[in-house]
C-alpha cells in the first residue's frame, strides 16, 4: 500500500500517511471509520520525524510494529542511535510550522 502513495523517495506527505492508515486495518492501522479525532491522536502517539516535510517508510514502519508490540525500546545501542537520529533530525526545528499537520 505504500507504494501507491510514494514518489520514489521512499517517503510520503502527511496526508498520505493520513489515508494510509485509515486503508490499514488495526492493528497496523485504524481502518476506514476511524474519525479525525483517532487519527490525531494514533499519529501523535508514534515517534516519526518528518525528513523534508514527508513522512519516511522506514521510521513509520518500525513506529507501527513497535506500536502493535507495545514494546519500548531498551537503553542501550539501538536507543542512542534512535535518539541521535531523532536529534539530528529535529535539529534545524524552530518552531510548529514543520510538525506534521493533517488540515
Amino acid at each position: 500500500m505504500w507504494a501507491d502513495y510514494d514518489d520514489g523517495s521512499g517517503t510520503i506527505t502527511p496526508r498520505n500517511l493520513h489515508d494510509l492508515l485509515t486503508r490499514l486495518n488495526p492493528p497496523l492501522g485504524l481502518g476506514p471509520m476511524t474519525t479525525n479525532a483517532e487519527l490525531v491522536k494514533f499519529v501523535s502517539s508514534l515517534d516519526i520525524p518528518l525528513e523534508n516535510g514527508r513522512v519516511p517508510f522506514q521510521r513509520t514502519l518500525f513506529e507501527l510494529i513497535r506500536r502493535v508490540s507495545e514494546t519500548e525500546i531498551p537503553e542501550g545501542q539501538m536507543k542512542d542511535g534512535i535518539d541521535r537520529m531523532v536529534s539530528t533530525a529535529f535539529a534545524g526545528m524552530e518552531n510548529e510550522d514543520e510538525l506534521m499537520s493533517f488540515q
